[in-house]
């Protein structure tokens, strides 16, 4: 597997087998993750792939033996030089290869700000100094560690890092990916309801005032953002059960409500119910739908939101949704 610099635009492409990809479109995948009885990952063993950043479905190489690899001289002989040489070519923009988060990207080291927890890795994209005068202050360009004190680019310190988040994906269980979370609103109550107009469609929103957080690795916030009132995540290809709750009543008998889930872009709407309201004029209705939905590169750039459309004046009160990951793409 042939893979070097662009050889029209490194800036923004790479080649491979000796066709050009566009940077920060792949991410970094890895299977035959194992470990040894001391909990130290196996790295002979380690097969490296690279896949769509934006769509689960989209692979680019499947996951094959490191030593697979070459630069066009030479095949790779270990994974941590393998895994910085694809990470220099793939990466123009501070993203994530595979579960490593790179925190920040700078054209130069002085611009790098302190790091916030040991471990963390940054990227910067321009030498300063000069390399064989000591005096200069040499930096050079690439990958540096935060040590806890200070950002370091020893090659062997970010390897280990690279090496521990790869084997904290080997570790981590489906439970861990799994969870649940229900947002309570409360905004909007029978004494202060959420107005609908005849045939105008209305964000439903939800504050999250009260949070029941049922989750592994992520948290509520990873979910649902009350102040866009949209349904987020920030991976790709995972999907998601959803139970949408509410009381509604009209202000006229015999009236359709209809609830749609939203993309903002070319989608626009990916859910649609429509929802018959016969009984009567100011009886309260509650609704209760499930909806599942999933996140590929569209969701992941505009978020979804709900909407509301009723066929009469109605008024809306006691919302709220549980969101449950069904499926984590890792």
């Amino acid at each position: 597997m042939l893979v070097k610099e662009s050889l029209i635009n490194p800036d923004k492409f790479f080649n491979l087998n000796g066709l050009e990809y566009e940077k920060d479109e792949y991410v970094l995948v890895y299977n035959n993750l194992l470990s040894d009885t001391s909990g130290n990952l196996i790295k002979d063993g380690v097969n490296v792939g690279l896949k769509s950043k934006f769509s689960s479905g989209s692979v680019l190489v499947y996951p094959i033996p490191f030593s697979l690899y070459t630069n066009g001289i030479t095949f790779f002989t270990d994974l941590d030089t393998l895994i910085l040489y694809l990470s220099d070519l793939i990466i123009s923009n501070i993203g994530s290869l595979g579960g490593v988060v790179i925190k920040q990207k700078k054209d130069t080291f002085a611009e790098l700000q302190d790091g916030l927890v040991a471990g963390e890795l940054s990227y910067v994209e321009t030498a300063t100094g000069t390399k064989w005068n000591p005096l200069s202050g040499y930096k050079p360009a690439g990958w540096y560690v935060w040590n806890g004190t200070i950002w370091v680019s020893d090659r062997n310190a970010i390897a280990t890092q690279l090496e521990a988040n790869i084997l904290s994906l080997s570790q981590k269980t489906d439970k861990e990916f799994m969870g649940w979370v229900q947002f309570f609103d409360t905004q909007y109550t029978e004494l202060n309801p959420f107005n609908l107009v005849l045939d105008v469609s209305k964000k439903l929103t939800n504050n999250a005032g009260s949070v029941l957080d049922i989750v592994g690795l992520f948290g509520a916030n990873d979910l649902w953002d009350p102040l866009t009132n949209k349904f987020k995540n920030d991976n790709s290809g995972d999907k998601f059960l959803t139970r949408i709750s509410f009381i509604i009543e009209t202000l006229t008998n015999d009236k359709n409500l209809t609830l749609e889930l939203k993309i903002e872009g070319t989608q626009n709407v990916v859910w649609s119910r429509t929802i018959r309201l016969a009984k009567g004029s100011g009886v309260a209705t509650v609704v209760t739908e499930n909806l599942d939905y999933y996140t590929l590169d569209n969701f992941l750039s505009n978020g979804g939101s709900l909407y509301l459309t009723c066929s009469g004046d109605a008024i809306v009160y006691d919302i709220d949704f549980i969101i449950e990951r069904a499926f984590r793409n890792n």
